[in-house]
């Protein structure tokens, strides 16, 4: 990957405005109305979900962000919507929203459905709401062992005796989703003004749109990449900011952060095109993969980066098949001790493990310079009106 320099194009590009890592990290309003203002947008998205949590949510059909943070964050984007001035900046940009409630479940599609449709009625009026198209996009399999019968399944990398789970697919209570590609995002776009998914491929979110209108999907894909955990691909980096993308026809992209405190770098950019990936260059997707092999990323000026020459080789479009079912219940009791003595005494009265020991720090601790390790308990209180309040105030 090599750095050169280059000018922006004159011409006016296909804008996306990624807000934030995950809908209900939350993002500032400032930047979010930076992008706005800078030009016509065409697309506001963002990923709402991701298995980094555990299978727990999945298996419960239940959010790991606050509904009062999801909704903080899409009364933004609904109002950015809305404020689209479309006299001068054309018509409205798409909304698209991916893996509502984190999991993906359709129970998850149903409630970000009903809070945007709310939005549209508060913010807009009832004009606004009556005018504009919802699509809901779910990915939820209903009777998974039934409706998949036929379908092949292969093991997403190494399994215990090369298995492909299909028997744990009859497990009662099993909750299955399919984590779709580009293709099912598409075709909502085609009649609807904001689309709002179940379980979703990160980077299509960001790239349908785009790949609709005929930009390059390679560039569009790659991006897209860049664009899934907002201004985690700058400097200093944040998953609670907004980063923006302008897509050329040419399949060169340009990439800069609405919040002047963060820049996008050569540097910053070409590494989070590494983020979650086993090989140096290629990333699978549904449908195809990328090449970034002779990918060169430009640094424009001091806060925006040009990248171009990504590839992407097409295969069968598939899905991934997650799932996850309620094995128990675990319940957890913190033990504070005083010192180290006790700590080993606990261990041998039969304990498995010793949490808290050399816990933090891979090397041992240097004693001489007085080094200790930290632990932070934090406690939320409140009466049970406001237990939900205080449970999100944890998930912050």
């Amino acid at each position: 990957m090599r750095a050169f320099f280059a000018t922006r194009s004159s011409h006016r590009p296909f804008r996306v405005v990624a807000t934030t890592a995950i809908l209900g990290y939350g993002f500032p309003e400032t930047s979010f109305h930076t992008a706005m203002s800078a030009g016509p947008v065409d697309l506001i998205a963002v990923d709402a979900g991701s298995i980094d949590p555990g299978p727990y949510y999945l298996a419960t059909k239940t959010s790991f962000t606050a509904l009062e943070h999801v909704v903080r964050d899409l009364r933004i984007m609904i109002q950015g919507y809305l404020d689209h001035d479309v006299t001068i900046n054309g018509p409205r940009p798409k909304v698209v929203v991916g893996s509502a409630g984190g999991c993906g479940t359709n129970n998850q599609v149903d409630i970000m459905e009903k809070e945007v449709r709310k939005l549209l009625l508060e913010l807009g009026g009832p004009t606004f709401s009556a005018s504009t198209s919802i699509a809901t996009v779910t990915s939820e399999q209903l009777h998974p062992a039934d409706k998949l019968a036929s379908i092949e399944l292969s093991p997403l990398g190494p399994q215990p005796g090369g298995d492909t789970g299909r028997e744990d697919l009859s497990k009662s209570g099993v909750v299955v989703v399919a984590q779709m590609g580009l293709e099912p995002i598409m075709t909502a776009l085609e009649h609807a003004d904001i689309v709002l998914c179940g379980r979703a491929y990160d980077p299509a979110v960001f790239a349908a749109e785009p790949v609709r209108r005929g930009y390059p999907a390679a560039s569009a894909l790659h991006a897209a990449k860049i664009l899934e955990c907002g201004a985690i691909a700058t400097v200093p980096g944040s998953g609670s900011d907004c980063l923006v993308a302008d897509l050329e026809e040419d399949g060169s992209a340009l990439f800069w952060a609405p919040n002047e405190a963060r820049r996008a770098t050569i540097l910053s950019v070409a590494a989070h095109t590494l983020y979650e990936k086993s090989h140096p260059h290629l990333f699978g997707m549904p449908g195809g993969y990328l090449d970034t092999s002779n990918t060169r990323f430009v640094q424009v000026d001091e806060r925006t980066v040009s990248m171009v020459g990504t590839t992407m080789h097409r295969t069968p479009p598939t899905v991934k098949l997650e799932g996850a079912v309620v094995r128990g219940t675990r319940y957890v009791e913190l033990t504070l001790v005083e010192n180290e003595k006790s700590l080993v005494s606990k261990s041998n009265l039969g304990f498995d493990f010793v949490y808290g020991l050399n816990g933090v720090e891979k090397r041992p601790l240097d004693p001489t310079v007085d080094e200790q390790e930290l632990g932070i308990l934090i406690t939320v209180s409140a009466n049970q009106k406001n237990s939900a309040l205080a449970k999100s105030h944890l998930a912050l």
